[in-house]
């Protein structure tokens, strides 16, 4: 079990997943659901220069170390929650 999956995805079963990715227009964070550990965090308060959310466009965009993920982007499962 992972309580970390567990706190972001209440209505959610654990299923094993490895990582999550859990983002808004203030923040990103990387997270490591086998060991319940934060392996990585922007928040954009901290960079006023940074790109990170576009109002106008409404996207948000970030990117993460290769070594942060492994394997190949399509060998993971994508959850979108509220």
């Amino acid at each position: 079990q992972s309580w970390m999956f567990a706190d972001q995805l209440p209505k959610r079963e654990y299923d094993g997943a490895v990582y999550g990715i859990k983002f808004d227009i203030n923040e990103a964070g990387f997270y490591d659901y086998r060991t319940n550990i934060l392996k990585a965090k922007f928040v954009s308060s901290f960079f006023m220069e940074a790109h990170y959310y576009d109002p106008v466009d409404k996207t948000v965009k970030f990117s993460l170390r290769k070594s942060l993920i492994p394997r190949p982007m399509d060998s993971y499962k994508i959850i979108l929650s509220d």
